[in-house]
Order: structure tokens, then C-alpha cells, then sequence
């Protein structure tokens, strides 16, 4: 069965992450998020030589684990439409842009002016002190699963905390006859972002095998205010791109000797980070949503493969909005 709704009045995220992101003091707030040279044009670098081996390695370290040929893929079947909280109003203007273009270039679609949020972007200065009133205004918000998750990341004192909601559709992506909440939250039928993120339970567990598809109905990723100094807004952006589209691993990222990824944008300096998506990253995720609702998890190494040589030589769409050069070799 559907999560069922909570007749509780709601509290809104938007308002949440406001009140605990205000400073406390003036040298609190000087956190820095770069906007120099950000445009709309999307340009996305990184190694176009890599061997198919290389490739598949690293899908395998950056995909959720435990994929099967029994058991399909979670993926946004619906359009995107993404909500920025926390950034104000121009820099989360631009991030929703941001995340709405590199949905459309990993092939698909972006909600309308007007759409019901299905994607949370929350900046805080204290993340644990979030979870903490959601746990406690809304328990049904955050299942066990979820809940060990976020705790492991906050005690490792991760910069993000990420979390998703599913439900079990058919194997051409329609509702499924049993269909129901698979993990997180599941919120579809309010406008405002409390009413999607604080009105609904999760309590329902689900079987899956070939004969059905996944549909993510429901991203939530929130970031860490005071570990953004110097990160741009474009490598933000991208990163919360790769962490509520992609099926990853919580604490996904590749080492010194693996191609380049903006999943490491927290595990090194952010000035020598990737300054956006780069080629694996694009290939992942067009990859990813390349496949059908109902292809088994394990086939995700040869779509991503697939993806990655085509885009290896680079092009660009759109009148020039959205182009991908691919710079520099394999080490």
C-alpha cells in the first residue's frame, strides 16, 4: 500500500533549513561559494582515452552495491523539478537551472513552470540539528534504513547527506498493481515543499524482480553550509546532480589513480577539483537513464560503456548551450 498521509499540520522544509541555517555570528557567515565564470553554457571535461576496463571499474566503484539480474535500477521515470532552499534566492535560482540543464543533457525531462518538487536541495550550517526535527516532527520521514545511513555519514562528518524514496511500477514504468514505498519518503500529491517533504509516512516494504521497474519519486540531498567555502557553484551543482539521479553509494568516490569524477569534489581541495561533470560522470548518468524501466541492474557497466564512446569526441546541443568537450588522456 501507499505511505499514508499524516493529518498532523505540516511544517515546511523551506522554513526549517532557513532557521538553521542563520548565522550566529558575522564570521560565521563569510562562507564563500564561488560564482566567477559560471554561464549557461555547460562544459563538461575529463578523460576521453580510458580503457573499457577502466570504465567499468569505475561504475562498479561509484554504483549502489548489490546489483542483480534480478532486480531493475531506481531512476526518475516522472520529469525533474528540483527545489533550492537555503542559497537564496539568485544563487538557488541558478543551481535549479543548473541541475534542470544536465537533466535534459543526460536525456531526460524537466518538469514545467509550476511542477510539483520531486528533487531537494537544502543548504544548513547544522545538518544533524535537520535530521533531527524531522526525525522527531515527522518519524515516519526517515525509515531505519535511511536513518542508519544518514547517522553513519554525520559521525564520519560528511559534507552531504543524501537520501531517496522509490516505488515499485511495472515493467514499462506504469503503476504497479502492488506497487508501494520502497525507501525514504513518498510524496506526490502537494505543491509546497513541507507538504512534500513532511506529509507523508514510510513505512511499506516491497519485493521487486524482473517483471517490474523502480520509479525514484523523491530526492532529498543537504549540504553542509560551513563545508562550502570555495566550492563552486557549478561543481555544487553537479554534485547533487550526480547524487539524486545517480543509484551511488553513499560515500562514492574514486581514487588519485582512477579517472576524474565530481564525486571527489569533498575529498580534495575544490580548487583542483573537477570544475563540473566530468566525461565518466555524463556517461554514468546517461547510461543509467538510457536503459529501460525494467533492464536488470548488472547491465549498467555496458550502457554506461555505450554512453562513454559516444560522447567521447565531444559535441554540442542546444545552439551551444550545452557542450562537451573532452580534454586531456587516461593516466
Amino acid at each position: 500500500m501507499m505511505a499514508a498521509a499524516l493529518a498532523a499540520p505540516l511544517v515546511a522544509v523551506s522554513t526549517l533549513a532557513h532557521a538553521a541555517a542563520q548565522p550566529t555570528s558575522q564570521a560565521d557567515a563569510a562562507i564563500n561559494i564561488r560564482t566567477e565564470r559560471s554561464t549557461s553554457e555547460i562544459v563538461v571535461t575529463g578523460d576521453r582515452d580510458l580503457e573499457e576496463k577502466r570504465v567499468k571499474e569505475a561504475v562498479r566503484d561509484m554504483a549502489m552495491r548489490g546489483r542483480t539480474a534480478a532486480r531493475a535500477l531506481p531512476r526518475f521515470q516522472e520529469p525533474v523539478c528540483p527545489l533550492v532552499s537555503g542559497l537564496g534566492q539568485q544563487l538557488g535560482a541558478d543551481m535549479k537551472a543548473r541541475i534542470e540543464a544536465n537533466t535534459r543533457l543526460i536525456g531526460h525531462e524537466v518538469g514545467e513552470a509550476g511542477c510539483t518538487p520531486n528533487v531537494f536541495l537544502i543548504v544548513v550550517d547544522d545538518p544533524a540539528g535537520l535530521i533531527e526535527r524531522m526525525r522527531k516532527e515527522r518519524w515516519g520521514l526517515l525509515n531505519a534504513r535511511v536513518l542508519r545511513r544518514i547517522k553513519a555519514s554525520l559521525a564520519a562528518g560528511d559534507p552531504a547527506l543524501s537520501w531517496s524514496t522509490s516505488v515499485l511500477r511495472d515493467r514499462r514504468g506504469l503503476e504497479a498493481e502492488n506497487g508501494g514505498v520502497l525507501a525514504g519518503l513518498d510524496a506526490r500529491n502537494s505543491r509546497t515543499a513541507g507538504d512534500l517533504l513532511f506529509r507523508n509516512d514510510n513505512r511499506a516494504a516491497m519485493r521487486t524482480d524482473l517483471a517490474n521497474s523502480i520509479d525514484r519519486t523523491n530526492a532529498v540531498i543537504v549540504f553542509d553550509a560551513y563545508r562550502l567555502d570555495n566550492v563552486h557553484l557549478d561543481q555544487l551543482a553537479d554534485y547533487a546532480t550526480m547524487r539524486v539521479l545517480g543509484d551511488l553509494q553513499p560515500l562514492a568516490q574514486l581514487g588519485p589513480d582512477q579517472p576524474e569524477t565530481i564525486l571527489n569534489l569533498f575529498a580534495m581541495d575544490p580548487l583542483d577539483a573537477a570544475p563540473g561533470l566530468t566525461l565518466l560522470d555524463l556517461a554514468y548518468l546517461r547510461g543509467l537513464y538510457s536503459m529501460e524501466p525494467r533492464d536488470p541492474g548488472v547491465r549498467l557497466e555496458s550502457f554506461v560503456l555505450a554512453a562513454y564512446n559516444e560522447l567521447r569526441d565531444g559535441y554540442c546541443e542546444g545552439g551551444g548551450e550545452i557542450c562537451i568537450e573532452a580534454r586531456g588522456a587516461a593516466p
